[in-house]
């Protein structure tokens, strides 16, 4: 580690979650988990719907990941998406 920049590597169940999420991902798309879904549906401001997309495989869970794709992109948090 150098003096002047603190620098971490972070691994855990959570990571690899992301790290395959982000991988099978689709170009212009937001993928997201079950319990990061159940949060946005709480929050009475977010008026987005969810796809399912597909089940992704973490070897250390030694169970599929379900996977949602947020539908309605247009204007998601104020930026345009192509």
């Amino acid at each position: 580690m150098g003096k002047d920049i603190v620098r971490y590597d972070i691994y855990g169940t959570d990571v690899l979650i992301a790290n395959k999420m982000e991988s099978n991902g689709v170009a212009g798309n937001i993928v997201l988990s079950q319990s990061t879904k159940a949060l946005l549906e709480d929050d009475p401001m977010f008026n987005h719907t969810f796809e399912k997309f597909k089940e992704i495989s973490v070897k250390l869970l030694d169970k599929p990941v379900q996977s949602f794709m947020i539908k309605n992109l247009q204007n998601f948090l104020g930026f345009e998406f192509n």
